[in-house]
């Protein structure tokens, strides 16, 4: 008889932990968000016009494949 008790007794107390920790919730992270800086912009920079040949530096412009200006990035 004591050692049922002591049987059933044991196996409440395990079950009573394990019931316990099922519904704890668990904290779970995730990467942080990712940060942007702004893009530095130089007008008129030497980068600019070694990086396209039809840089204009009165403009600040670059001629694209698209036969438009677009501002130097």
């Amino acid at each position: 008889m004591g050692a049922g008790l002591l049987g059933f007794t044991a196996g409440a107390v395990i079950g009573s932990a394990a019931a316990n920790a099922a519904a704890r919730p668990v904290a779970v992270y995730g990467a942080p968000a990712p940060v942007y800086a702004a893009p530095v912009v130089v007008r008129g920079s030497a980068s600019c016009a070694a990086r396209y040949a039809s840089y204009d530096p009165a403009s600040g412009t670059y001629l694209g494949y698209d036969g438009l200006r677009h501002p130097c990035p």
